[in-house]
């Protein structure tokens, strides 16, 4: 009964679904939110108007955050509103240690052998180290110092790395972490010393919902393939929002929607070359002016091209591949191999004659002078509708949205 009540979920989703789209609606499983950033600069990182840049500052795309971002629910948690996550309120309660000693610091939260500030031991069984999207959620791109936004509930957060629990499948030997003093995301050597911070749930339905990072495999700290069972890893638990089947669909234009953010992609991968920053910029406003010409695309059939932000970026990666970080059978074409470099329409917030591009070699991003050369990549639309999939549960599918409370 369970299964035949599950699959009429389905079917009534993919209804609804299909009456969005038929009524000229975004959807998306997993809508990107905004990056926070509100301010531009120019290539020498002098404030300038934002007006007719094209610059994150000016477009804004993504969700909107929610007022507060978080809450404090006054038993040592965090829940993030935007997300549905809810983190640890003591970020450095447990300290640094190497990789698999941080996984088994999270085993011995859940197990209530560990207490935190305003943190009860053993209040919640459920921990986990966070996997490399979700420390990315976090991040608020308009400050730095911590990259979190201001006002935000927790204590003794560390200006250093952080380990997720998700292995760069390009190093074996190094696993995904994230710096909370600048929002970065980087991989570090899994025997090297980083703090550990736990996160759990989703515990409620979100705007933003944070999707899955397309690990399935599990890795030891001399990069060994190892059975996933028990280790806590990513592979593991593969915490998120399960990716749509297909995950992108060819809209036979030249253009490519990804099923799970919603965002529409130019098909062609490399088909501006490499430039400095602002003449990425400048390329894509030539898109919108019809002035350029990709493979399969018609001159100005489209004007809302942007550049996308870092978040829109980095949303593409799946972090179980590599050379490139693509997702398997996406269509695009002219994706160089192994990988390349693109830029974001971000800039750096502490250091604005930088921005911040992405590699399809690892899906690491990364901070670079807008002086150098990156190749260009242009993404249009967005999402206004949520939709989750729920597999009733009945899988122990974290993708599936949590009933415990916070």
């Amino acid at each position: 009964m369970k299964r035949t009540t599950t699959l009429i979920q389905f079917l009534l989703t993919v209804a609804a679904v299909g009456f969005i789209l038929a009524q000229g609606g975004d959807i998306a499983l997993a809508a990107v939110a905004k990056t926070g950033q509100q301010l531009c600069w120019d290539a020498a990182g002098i404030p300038i108007a934002c007006a007719g840049t094209g610059q994150d500052g000016e477009h804004q795309a993504g969700v909107v955050w929610p007022a507060p971002r978080f809450t404090d629910l006054a038993n040592g948690t965090v829940l993030d509103n935007l997300t549905g996550l809810v983190w640890l309120q003591d970020a450095g309660c447990l300290g640094s240690q190497q990789w698999t000693t941080s996984l088994s610091e999270i085993v011995a939260l859940s197990t209530g052998a560990r207490t935190c500030t305003n943190y009860t031991a053993g209040t919640h069984g459920d921990w986990r180290l966070p996997n490399v999207r979700e420390f990315e959620s976090l991040w608020d791109y308009s400050v730095s110092g911590p990259a979190v936004a201001q006002g935000h509930p927790f204590l003794n957060l560390p200006g250093g790395d952080q380990w997720s629990s998700t292995t760069s499948v390009k190093f074996r030997l190094q696993a995904w972490t994230g710096h909370a003093g600048a929002g970065i995301v980087d991989y570090q050597d899994k025997m090297g010393t980083y703090i550990t911070w736990a996160v759990r749930g989703p515990v409620v339905s979100s705007a933003a919902a944070v999707p899955k990072t397309g690990q399935q495999e599990c890795w030891d700290a001399g990069g060994t393939l190892i059975d996933c069972a028990g280790t806590g890893q990513d592979g593991e638990t593969q915490a998120g929002v399960t990716w749509p089947i297909p995950r992108f669909t060819d809209l036979g234009n030249g253009t490519v929607l990804d099923n799970l953010t919603g965002l529409i992609w130019l098909k062609d991968a490399d088909c501006f070359g490499w430039h400095q920053w602002a003449s990425a910029l400048s390329e894509v406003a030539a898109l919108n002016l019809g002035s350029r010409m990709c493979e399969n695309y018609v001159a100005g059939a489209q004007n809302d091209w942007r550049l996308p932000n870092i978040r829109e970026l980095t949303s593409l990666w799946d972090y179980g591949v590599k050379d490139p970080s693509l997702p398997a059978g996406h269509p695009f074409v002219n994706t160089p191999t192994p990988g390349s470099n693109y830029w974001s329409s971000t800039s750096v917030i502490s250091s604005p004659s930088n921005a911040w591009e992405a590699e399809t070699y690892s899906g690491r991003a990364k901070v670079i002078a807008k002086a150098e050369n990156k190749r260009v990549w242009a993404v249009r639309g967005g999402t206004t509708v949520g939709v989750i999939l729920s597999d009733g549960f009945e899988s122990g599918d974290t993708s599936a949205w949590s009933n415990s409370v916070p």
